[in-house]
């Protein structure tokens, strides 16, 4: 999530703003209970679809990445 969410909003906004705007964004992922809420819910279904894309058009990778 931090090269798809953190690294994006860093990029545009400057390492400030970038990571005010990220956490922020985190904090709305987050529902009032504790666990995820819709948005939440919504960009991490489309992280994933996202990756699963990715490896149908690419193919695993040779190895494996280290976070």
């Amino acid at each position: 999530m931090a090269n798809n969410i953190e690294g994006v909003l860093i990029e545009k906004y400057g390492a400030e703003q970038g990571t005010i705007n990220a956490v922020q964004f985190y904090a709305a992922m987050r529902g009032e209970r504790g666990g995820l809420s819709d948005m939440g819910r919504q960009v991490l279904s489309e992280l994933h679809d996202g990756f699963i894309q990715q490896i149908h058009e690419s193919g695993m990778p040779e190895a494996p990445t280290a976070h």
